[in-house]
C-alpha cells in the first residue's frame, strides 16, 4: 500500500487518463446512439490517494470531458465506514456500501430526465 501512494503522489497521469477518457467518450457516445442512458461517478479512494497529485490530476481531465453535471451520480457515502485493501481497491463490505449508495443514487436518477 505504501508503494502504491508513493506512486500516487510521484506519478503524472495526464497523457494515459487523457487517452484513456476520449475513448470513454467514444465508448459513450456509440451507447448512447442505440438508446442507452450512461452515468459516470467516482469512486473514493483512501484519503492519501485521494490527495495525490495523480488522483487530482485524473479528477480534473475527466471532468473537463465530461463536464455535465447530470451525467454524475452523487455516490455519497460516509468515508469513515469505507476500508481500502492497498488504498484504491474497496474490501467486500465497503463495496457493498458504495453499490448501494449507486443504487439510490441511480433510483433518482431514473425519475430526472
Amino acid at each position: 500500500a505504501a508503494r502504491l501512494v508513493r506512486l500516487f503522489l510521484e506519478e503524472d497521469p495526464a497523457d494515459v487518463v487523457q487517452f484513456n477518457a476520449k475513448r470513454v467518450e467514444e465508448l459513450i457516445r456509440l451507447v448512447e446512439q442505440r438508446g442507452a442512458r450512461v452515468f459516470l461517478f467516482e469512486l473514493p479512494y483512501s484519503e492519501p490517494i485521494e490527495g495525490s497529485r495523480f488522483a487530482a490530476a485524473t479528477r480534473e481531465i475527466v471532468h473537463a470531458v465530461f463536464p455535465d453535471s447530470k451525467r454524475w451520480l452523487p455516490v455519497e457515502v460516509s468515508r469513515s465506514e469505507l476500508r481500502w485493501a492497498d488504498g484504491v481497491h474497496l474490501d467486500e463490505r465497503s463495496a457493498v456500501i458504495v453499490t448501494q449508495a449507486m443504487e439510490r443514487a441511480l433510483a433518482v436518477a431514473r425519475t430526472v430526465k
